[in-house]
């Protein structure tokens, strides 16, 4: 449902990880691969961080909700407040991506500890091995255009997973995830295998969404009415764009697979 975002990589500060091999009970970070740095001095300072579920406090879901409020985005026509910004209380954060033990975070951090950017992930068994799925991803729009949002999904996506994804309205969120793993999306991959990873995500608040799945494009009815203003002038710029356009109330749905899963 979530990311507000932008583009690239640099360094970062690593704890936890995804030892999450067939059979092991958690699934949950293995140590991350580690980012391509980025040319910007200013994205050089950001610390990044994987915790685990159970090392998630009550403290970081508040502050994750409430850089989810400022800097996410605003209710469009059809919105619950037209207008008004987005907001998710810790309760529902919790409840929508930290609902079960696969569940886990990476934060990005400045050097002064201020949090200006998230990825709640699930990684869960899927066919011969693992998906991981990027549930929100929110960067800071004072800290956008640095490669924040493509390190959060390198780090939150495992080497070995046979698929990857996210479902978000921002065509930068889809470029971050392409970035990261290198690989397009396919709409018509993504077809054969989307209402199986939806089955066997658990993930709250796409269970029982309409798909619109065709070899022109990749969406879901969410009917999350988040404002698209932003969102059409950028599609409208963007080149070889292969996702589709979106309604109100939709996203994409995009993930990369494994050449295995082709």
């Amino acid at each position: 449902m979530q990311s507000s975002l932008e583009t690239g990589k640099e360094s970062a500060k690593k704890t936890g990880g995804n030892e999450g091999s067939k059979g092991d009970a958690s699934h949950t970070p293995e140590k991350p691969r580690p980012p391509r740095k980025s040319e910007s001095p200013k994205a050089a300072s950001i610390n990044y961080e994987v915790l685990r579920y159970d090392s998630i406090s009550d403290a970081i879901v508040s502050q994750c909700a409430t850089l989810f409020g400022e800097h996410y985005g605003v209710w469009g026509a059809n919105g619950y407040k037209p207008g008004e910004r987005v907001k998710l209380g810790r309760h529902r954060l919790k409840s929508q991506c930290l609902f079960d033990k696969n569940c886990f975070v990476v934060l990005a951090r400045k050097q002064t500890g201020v949090l200006v950017g998230h990825a709640f992930v699930c990684r869960f068994p899927w066919g011969a091995g693992f998906a991981s799925w990027i549930t929100q991803l929110v960067v800071s729009a004072n800290e956008r255009r640095q490669g924040i949002a493509s390190t959060l999904c390198n780090m939150a996506y495992h080497v070995h997973d046979l698929a990857s994804g996210l479902v978000s309205s921002h065509p930068f969120a889809v470029r971050a995830l392409q970035r990261a793993r290198n690989s397009r999306c396919s709409p018509s991959l993504i077809s054969k295998h989307a209402a199986g990873l939806i089955a066997a995500s658990g993930i709250p608040y796409v269970q029982g969404c309409p798909l619109r799945l065709s070899e022109e494009g990749s969406i879901i009815e969410t009917k999350f009415f988040v404002d698209h203003t932003e969102v059409n002038k950028l599609l409208a710029e963007e080149e070889d764009w292969q996702m589709g356009p979106l309604n109100d109330g939709e996203e994409f749905f995009a993930f990369v697979f494994k050449d295995t899963q082709e």
